[in-house]
């Protein structure tokens, strides 16, 4: 691996300020500055994320699942891209240079890229969500971190108060069902146009001109969001964007920057965390046993309101939390935690947003009919045996990759289209830029 990557066991949780030099035009940020802990919780997140992606779960894994992993990882996810913007526009506020148009113009390339994810690959996207919630960031840029820890939790507290009558929608960060949702959107292209262009089959997405129906119903739905402006849409679920404002205070903060200086918060967080979020998770992942044998008092609690509501969706945020905390303190006192973290979750991490698209790609053509359709003939243990396989080869992929490179290649395009640049990708660069300087 690349020097920039972790190295054996030594992490390098704030890099050392390379760019601090007069007169030094801007650019992004080099592999040297990468806040390295943060690759390695983005690869952890992306590996819980993966194993959540297989539509269909049954039995005591699918309880697990359920209980210790769904959702929380697309939190944690969500989290750390919140931090990511907080990072780009407090190095932006230190050196004294304009940012709001640079930023908004990234945040805005991000949306086409999340929009493109899906339209054409899958519906659970969260990308095009994250790109939005940068723009309104901006609001909060100069905020300092007592507000943002207020606005956060008033964000939260509004999010769930409409679950006690019963919530309409699914929150942004809620796992969607593949199957339910690839019909529904066949449904959003107008009925007549499907009925004049498109066989019953193909409205369903049973042969290769379902597909065409697929994207169309997914363009008609994008379509409604972004020219609806999607205020009400984030009135109605503010839990991804109070993670944002909470990754913001981290960022001010310098929480992951410098976790050595935060192990009281950080143990404080862990506890919490664990303790709020295992309690709150058990209505959503036992709610059926709690109905089913009328355990008393949790049994009076309205499962569709504060027990798979408000519990549900808290429990998660706590949970989230507290892995955050727990891995974190995990890889500052535990060599072999860090020597594994180096090995297996930072390269994934490095290049988050390439790994995350290249998980949508990858299941699609494993689990459905347009590729080699194996949702519907593995048992439910071989099909958890396929997603770590996949996450084995991104493991592989990534440590190959930065070898030879220093940037994902989405990473790379990104940063290229932000700066009108296109930015040094083999990773021989970064030893000639250091010896120039």
């Amino acid at each position: 691996m690349s020097e920039a990557v972790l190295r054996g066991s030594a992490i390098a949780y704030a890099p050392p300020k390379v760019r601090e030099v007069a007169g030094e035009p801007p650019g992004p940020v080099r592999p040297q500055e990468r806040i390295q802990l943060l690759d390695v919780l983005r690869g952890f997140a992306l590996f819980g994320i993966l194993q959540v992606n297989w539509p269909d779960w049954q039995g005591s894994l699918g309880r697990v699942l359920d209980y210790f992993v769904d959702d929380k990882m697309r939190t944690i996810y969500s989290l750390l891209f919140g931090i990511g913007f907080g990072i780009q526009l407090i190095r932006a506020q230190e050196r004294g240079r304009p940012f709001v148009l640079r930023y908004a113009w990234r945040s805005l390339l991000l949306l086409i890229i999340g929009s493109s994810h899906f339209v054409f690959i899958w519906y659970g996207d969260i990308v095009r969500f994250y790109a939005l919630m940068a723009f309104m960031l901006l609001f909060f840029a100069r905020a300092r971190p007592t507000v943002l820890v207020v606005a956060a939790s008033l964000s939260l507290a509004l999010d769930v108060t409409p679950n006690v009558p019963g919530r309409s929608g699914r929150p942004l960060l809620t796992r969607p069902n593949p199957e339910l949702a690839e019909r529904a959107q066949t449904e959003q292209w107008p009925l007549q146009q499907r009925q004049q262009n498109y066989g019953a089959k193909a409205a369903a997405g049973e042969n290769g001109e379902g597909y065409g129906q697929l994207v169309r119903g997914r363009l008609f739905q994008l379509r409604q969001q972004l020219t609806r402006w999607s205020v009400f849409y984030f009135a109605d679920d503010l839990q991804l964007f109070s993670l944002f404002l909470l990754g913001l205070f981290v960022a001010k903060r310098r929480i992951l920057h410098e976790p050595e200086k935060h192990k009281r918060l950080l143990k404080w967080t862990l506890v919490v965390g664990l303790s709020v979020g295992l309690v709150a998770n058990v209505f959503n992942a036992f709610s059926d046993i709690i109905e089913a044998r009328h355990i008393p008092v949790l049994s009076s609690i309205p499962m569709d309101g504060i027990g798979g509501g408000i519990a549900y969706e808290v429990g998660n945020y706590f949970l989230a939390m507290g892995y955050v905390a727990g891995l974190t303190l995990l890889v500052l006192s535990r060599d072999r935690v860090r020597t594994a973290a180096a090995a297996l979750l930072a390269p994934v991490g490095r290049m988050g947003l390439t790994n995350y698209l290249m998980q949508s790609v990858i299941l699609t053509m494993l689990l459905y009919g347009r590729g080699l359709g194996l949702g519907e003939h593995l048992p439910t243990w071989w099909r958890q045996l396929v997603l770590e396989c996949v996450f084995v080869v991104q493991i592989l992929y990534s440590r190959w990759w930065f070898q030879y490179f220093q940037y994902g290649p989405v990473e790379w395009a990104w940063r290229s289209l932000t700066w009108f640049k296109m930015q040094p990708l083999r990773a021989t660069a970064v030893g000639k830029e250091a010896t120039a300087a």
